[in-house]
């Protein structure tokens, strides 16, 4: 028997989205299942939204498209994780909250004092904490001029921003994959 369950993860304590990825045979009821959610979760889920297609297939930038269910069509969200606070919009940059555990493991990983260089750094799930909870210095990049904006703003956010480096890497495909041209923007504020 096929069970449809919100599990209570610590990571969604924050945020007020719920993400699905419904399988074809629940399509018929994804307007009935969001509206369950939102009533079940008493408030504190106010956006309910279904991925329509797989991660990157749309954008360079591991985004994907979405339609909302039931409530807001608000896609900002923060979510609290390894004592960092994140906002971002979370239809323009790539965010999985089951890699939560994942992003811990890593950050333990860190000594005080070494330099990190996070290269698909996001909105900083590995840069942030280890710039908050080690004594070091983290050179991040992203892609992404929306995961950037955002990882720069959590950064002061978090009270942080003299601890990382934010580097800018913007690709703009011209004709083909030979004619990329890279612009770098170093941010020192």
């Amino acid at each position: 028997m096929n069970q449809f369950k919100l599990e209570d993860d610590k990571s969604y304590q924050q945020e007020k989205l719920a993400h699905l990825n419904l399988k074809s045979e629940y399509l018929p009821y994804k307007h009935l299942i969001a509206e369950v959610i939102l009533d079940k979760s008493e408030g504190m889920i106010q956006t309910v939204v279904n991925k329509v297609d797989d991660v990157g297939s749309e954008s360079e930038f591991r985004t994907f498209p979405m339609e909302v269910l039931a409530g807001k069509d608000d896609m900002n969200v923060e979510v609290q994780s390894e004592h960092v606070r994140f906002k971002f919009n979370f239809a323009t940059v790539y965010w999985n909250t089951k890699l939560s555990t994942e992003h811990e493991r890593i950050v333990r990983l860190i000594r005080s004092g070494e330099a990190v260089c996070d290269v698909m750094a996001g909105v900083g799930p590995f840069s942030l904490p280890a710039a908050k909870s080690k004594e070091t210095v983290v050179y991040a990049n992203d892609l992404n001029p929306e995961c950037f904006e955002s990882l720069r703003d959590n950064a002061k956010l978090n009270k942080v921003f003299m601890n990382i480096l934010l580097i800018l890497v913007i690709a703009h495909s011209k004709e083909s994959e030979k004619n990329r041209s890279i612009i770098w923007s170093v941010v020192l504020t």
